[in-house]
């Protein structure tokens, strides 16, 4: 599948490793930039470290690699041109990330390879999309409403309807919780999302109200589980998700369309009849496989998670 050729000892062994991490690259894409990176890395160092050993592998360069170097080029100018070369040099780190492109159409050799490694992608991008719905139906945090007028919250800056996610980072998901933490450490960092950022605020223990119960101590009138949020899938932060979203839906869209295999002039004589046999004879162009089905589904779903981040430019993108 890698079209690996034949070499000698150490340098096959240099090239399967560049390719396993470059598997690993697109598995981790839609979960985790720290993983993405470090596996693009390892399976650059492999891949550069290959070119030491006879016979030495051949460089594949595309048209597009000419537009890749452009861009950089010109945010090098316009770096060192800056009113603060440190800092604009400092940014060419992120620009340079288009050197993955340059790794993956090395590695990249087959047909087999270039399915298998985009069926990896989404699968792997369906394990976030599945959660997020789930994640929305469970609900998450502790949101609180109807704050007395005596509520050490209110003291704090928290407002009715806000959601207490995390305390002393750690997530919570009821009020005894929160009580029980703050009585153990005594100070508490508090973690509350209010549509549409978080806000890190400190209550301490001598604070709570005297009551019977956790909502009592708190002043608070009563509370349920939050389901407005903005959809981060495993990343920190929902525009990151969504961007990572609207490409591979984008991906997963063209796929669906390519897979449906519309038969170039099958039925060409009477596709232009404008009769029910021409529409019927048009239909039977189309293969309605399974992956076709898995497809159309996961754009469904992909859908679903870009509209949940309710970000608007990767979803005007995805359009």
């Amino acid at each position: 599948m890698a079209g690996i050729d034949s070499a000698p000892g150490i340098a096959l062994w240099l090239e399967r490793m560049a390719f396993f991490f470059l598997i690993l690259t697109f598995v981790s894409a839609p979960n985790s930039i720290a993983a993405t990176q470090t596996a693009w890395l390892l399976g650059m160092a492999f891949w550069i470290v290959r070119f030491f050993f006879r016979p030495r592998p051949k460089f594949t360069s595309t048209f597009l690699l000419i537009p890749l170097l452009a861009y950089f080029g010109w945010s090098l100018i316009s770096g060192l041109l800056s009113y603060a070369p440190d800092i604009s040099l400092d940014r060419l780190q992120s620009v340079l990330l288009f050197v993955i492109f340059i790794f993956a159409v090395n590695q990249v050799k087959t047909l087999a390879a270039a399915r298998f490694l985009a069926g990896a992608l989404l699968v792997s991008c369906m394990v976030s999309v599945g959660w997020v719905p789930v994640e929305r139906m469970l609900g998450r945090g502790v949101e609180v409403q109807n704050l007395t007028a005596r509520s050490p919250l209110t003291d704090i800056g928290i407002r009715n309807g806000d959601t207490l996610v995390k305390v002393n980072k750690r997530e919570i998901s009821t009020p005894e919780e929160l009580v029980s933490e703050i009585e153990g450490a005594g100070t508490a960092k508090l973690t509350l999302y209010r549509p549409d950022f978080y806000v890190d605020v400190e209550l301490k223990k001598g604070d709570l109200l005297a009551g019977a119960t956790a909502l009592e101590r708190l002043g608070v009138g009563n509370w349920k589980k939050s389901r407005n949020w903005r959809s981060t899938g495993f990343f920190g932060h929902y525009v990151t998700y969504a961007e990572v979203v609207q490409l591979i839906a984008s991906l997963a869209l063209g796929l669906f369309i390519a897979s449906l295999g519309i038969a170039a002039g099958k039925d060409r004589k009477n596709t232009g009849d404008g009769d029910q046999k021409s529409a019927a004879g048009f239909l039977k162009g189309f293969n309605i496989s399974p992956v076709s089905i898995a497809l159309f589904i996961s754009v469904l779903l992909m859908s679903l998670a870009l509209l949940l981040t309710a970000t608007r430019a990767p979803q005007g993108a995805f359009l």
